[in-house]
């Protein structure tokens, strides 16, 4: 079975059920992440929605002290800064699939202290050659 192949319809299915079923699932906590990795992403994305995205908040709830996240980060290749930039990225391009959002709401939903870092952010990820060498 291939993974487009769950969104096709199924001819005999109960539509009742499956609304029952949906509901439910709705109700069921996600899986835990699979590897550290993945961990820390989550208590990033997390961290952000809280609006305090520093190393010290996300090495806290990972219960690690923050040299040694950043020595995990390392050996997997990438680095505090350009984790919380990704992060960012991804979710001021989620944020604005829906219209532009104000600048002081995007700022806020990207922990950025305020509108004008997040607009200089934003021309940053725009605008690759304006990064810095």
């Amino acid at each position: 079975m291939n993974a487009r192949d769950l969104g096709l319809p199924m001819p005999g299915g109960d539509p009742g059920l499956a609304r029952i079923l949906r509901k439910y699932a709705a109700t069921l906590r996600p899986p835990p992440p699979a590897t550290w990795y993945e961990h820390f992403q989550q208590v990033l994305g997390e961290t952000i929605s809280n609006g305090a995205p520093s190393l010290e908040a996300v090495a806290g709830r990972l219960a690690v002290s923050a040299r040694t996240l950043q020595r995990r980060l390392s050996e997997h290749g990438t680095t505090w800064r350009a984790e919380l930039d990704t992060a960012r990225q991804h979710r001021a391009r989620l944020a604005r699939q829906d219209g532009p959002p104000a600048m002081t709401s995007l700022a806020r939903q990207l922990g950025y202290a305020g509108p004008r870092s997040a607009r200089r952010a934003l021309r940053r990820w725009n605008d690759p050659s304006s990064e810095p060498v």
